[in-house]
Parts: structure tokens; sequence; C-alpha cells
């Protein structure tokens, strides 16, 4: 990541000159890739993902946090932790020639991961870049292996393509789906993006998204999303992050008039939602007000323009330093929360799938996690550790002396240095979250 997002004028100017036919040599290469489902596509310039410059900002943000509850030293150890593991996976990519990372999202491909692709180019080394990729560390399925979901690498039309199996599957089935709008969405998030999203829904998918969700929440002004849905043809955020970040997002749409009426659901979204938040903040502590600060001037800061078939809207400078250090403790916490959901819900399919062993073995429980997958309780990726800011964090398996006891603890996190509630497994096929101290606790009286 890089700087974010320049001037309104720098980067329509940018997406519309030269940076146009820079973009389009992928975009090429990206089409066999697509399909009728296909959403977003997201780019990453592995060169100018940098978050050095921003660690200053983080660092302040967490320090000025007077939120109830917030651990201080626990955020910085994420933070430091996330910006290091996104030092190490720059240094790697480079080092394995890899310039760019593309991912696809399609709804084809929805819970389950998307696509990651990268171009390679002369001189690439291709196993190391699977190293840096989800999953990396996998083995790759052979390809004649008839698992749908097992991760696959494959170099195919110059780029090296790491997905489920099942994507080169409908790679042989299907017909690939061109998006006109794709390199125009991507050119738009600047020249120098460290990270540029588009989203490319077909006619059909803004269809379907506005019939699903017909309108906002009241909250949120309750404008209807299925115009919103329709007019917009594509959309994009450019991202560069460093000393001075800005962010972009542009929506293009079918004509001026649709873009105008766009800007306008906009903006009744942003006063909803900003009249929302001072009343929940009025009856906030004094604390959590202060952290919030200036309602009114993020507002404003994200207000639209419009221009021509175009919805504008930048963060640049001081707005961006402050947005960013408003968001980025609240999305390091975020970021271990979801892993930790994602840990949780994997302890409850280990503890459970115990317990079915249990019922096919007299009684008795598996010696290891790994008997669960070779008797096909679960799957592989049930017992894969989860990577918790840069680190790996693996699952302690405890064969139970006493499995008829429901407070037995069986499987556990083993969080090293990170310094966080863990997530416990007991052999009646509940988890929760513990700390660390009761964990031993527990663990030392089952012992005896």
């Amino acid at each position: 990541m890089s700087s974010i997002f320049r001037v309104v004028v720098a980067v329509v100017g940018m997406a519309l000159a030269g940076w146009v036919s820079a973009a389009a040599a992928p975009v090429e290469r990206l089409a066999p890739f697509l399909d009728a489902q296909t959403v977003a596509v997201v780019r990453v310039d592995v060169a100018r993902l940098d978050l050095g410059g921003m660690e200053k900002i983080f660092a302040d943000s967490i320090e000025g946090l007077r939120t109830p509850g917030v651990d201080k030293a626990s955020a910085r150890q994420v933070m430091e932790q996330t910006v290091g593991g996104v030092r190490r996976w720059r240094e790697g990519m480079t080092k394995a020639g890899a310039k760019e990372l593309f991912v696809v999202v399609s709804m084809a491909d929805f819970p389950n991961e998307p696509a990651f692709l990268v171009p390679v180019e002369a001189g690439a080394d291709t196993k190391a870049i699977t190293r840096f990729l989800p999953y990396g560390d996998v083995p790759a399925k052979e390809a004649g292996e008839a698992d749908p979901l097992a991760f696959r690498a494959e170099v195919r039309d110059g780029m090296m393509v790491w997905a489920q199996a099942r994507l080169f599957d409908r790679l042989k089935a299907g017909k690939p789906d061109a998006r006109p709008g794709l390199a125009d969405a991507l050119a738009a998030a600047g020249e120098s993006a460290a990270i540029a999203v588009a989203y490319v829904p077909s006619a059909d998918v803004r269809r379907a998204l506005g019939e699903m969700l017909p309108a906002l929440p009241r909250e949120l002004g309750g404008a209807a999303v299925g115009p919103v849905a329709r007019n917009v043809d594509w959309a994009s955020i450019g991202v560069t992050l460093g000393a001075a970040p800005s962010a972009t997002v542009v929506m293009r749409c079918a004509t001026p008039a649709a873009a105008a009426e766009v800007g306008k659901a906009y903006a009744t979204t942003l006063a909803a939602a900003r009249a929302w938040a001072g009343r929940m903040l009025q009856q906030a502590p004094p604390e959590v007000r202060e952290a919030a600060g200036d309602l009114d001037r993020l507002a404003r800061a994200l207000s639209p323009a419009v221009k021509d078939d175009r919805v504008v809207i930048l963060l640049a400078g001081e707005d961006a330093l402050r947005v960013s250090a408003m968001i980025a403790p609240a999305l390091a916490a975020a970021r271990h929360q979801a892993a930790q959901q994602v840990a949780m819900s994997q302890v409850r399919q280990i503890t459970l799938a115990c317990v079915m062993y249990a019922d096919s073995h007299k009684g008795e429980w598996p010696g290891d996690l790994q008997a669960l997958v070779t008797e096909k309780l679960i799957p592989p990726e049930a017992i894969k550790a989860q990577r918790i800011g840069g680190q790996e964090v693996p699952f302690v398996y405890v064969k139970p002396a006493d499995p008829k006891h429901g407070g037995t603890i069986a499987v556990y996190q083993d969080l090293g240095s990170i310094k966080a509630p863990v997530v416990v497994g007991f052999v009646d096929g509940h988890a929760e979250m513990m700390d660390r101290a009761a964990l031993e606790k527990a663990l030392a009286a089952q012992k005896k």
C-alpha cells in the first residue's frame, strides 16, 4: 500500500490518459479468468505496498485512544505484527519476481476463497510465489484429483493461478465474460495506487443486488438500492498509503443524469449516517465522544463531487490522515476478531469431529487431529493454523483422559507471544474464549 489517492483532477486525468494503456495489458491477461458472476477485481502493486510511512500515524492514533475496554498494548502489538507481516510479504514477493497480484472475486466462489493471480514475468520463481499466497504452504493437489475445494497452483495464459480446483473446471466448461469497464475502473484508481479495487458486476448481478437489498436501513436514510445498483456501471477504489495517504472512490454511471441521481442518494445516506452517529454519541461516555472527533468535518470530507457521468469521493492530506488514524486501530482489532471467530468455528468442528470419531471407535478419542482428516470427518482446512498478526497460530490437541466430563479441554490455540484471549474447545463440543492464566490453570488441573 503506498499513498491512497490523489486530487480528483489528477486521478481522473491519469485514468483517462496514460495509465489506461498501462492497465490494459494486465486486464487483457485477466480476461480468461473472468466469468458472468465476477463482481470485483483487486489489483495490488507489490512495489508500492509499503506501510512504513503509516507506522507513526497508527502508533499516534493508538496512543490517543481513550475508549473504555481498549487494550493499547494489544493494539500496538497487532499493529506491529501487521506492518511487519506486510513488509515480509512484500519483500518475499519482490524477491520471487512478482510485481502485481490480482484477486478475482466471483459469486461462483462464495463463500469460499477467491482466485489469486500473479502475472509471470521472465525469471519469476513461481514456486516461491505460491508460498506468499493464501494457503501457499498447503501442497497443491495434482491435476487429476477430484476435490473441488482443494487449492491448486498452475501457470496458465501468462498467469500464476492459485485457486480452488473448481475454478479450473469452470475455465474448461465455460466461456470467459469480458468486462469492458475493468481497465477504466482500475485506471481510475490512479497511477500511484498500491491497491486498486474495481467493482465490475454484470447487468444481471446489478439487478440481483437491487432485488436482494431493496433499500438501505432506516438509520442510513432508507434510500432505494435498486436504482443505484442499476445506474453504476462500474466503481473503483484507489488507495495509496504512506506519509501523505489519500483515497479516491470513483463511480461511473450510465449517464450524467444517472450520476446526479447516485450522487444525491449517496449524499442523503451520508447525512442520515451522520445524524444517526450523532444520536448514538450523545448517549456515549465523554471519552468515546472525544475519540469520535468532529463528525461534521468527517462528513464534509466524505461528500461526493459529481463530474459528468462520474461520482467522485476524495480523501487527501489531513482528512485522509485523520480518517486513517480513526480507523486503523479498529481495522486491526476487527482483523484479529475475525481470525478468532474463524478459529472458534474450527475448534467447534474439531471437537464435534472428535465426538463422532469416538462414537465409531468404542469411545476412544483420536491420537491426533490428523486422524480426523484421515477418517474424512473434517476437511484439512479445519485443523490448519490461523495466521494472526503475522504469526502462525496452530491448534494444540489434548487427548482427554476423561472424555465424559464436559469441562475437559480437548483443543486450544497456541498464541505464542500474542497477548489475547485463547480459543478453547471442550469435549462436550462447545468452544469459548479464555484468558491465558485461566487456561494454564485448567490444563494443570487436568494433568493431576
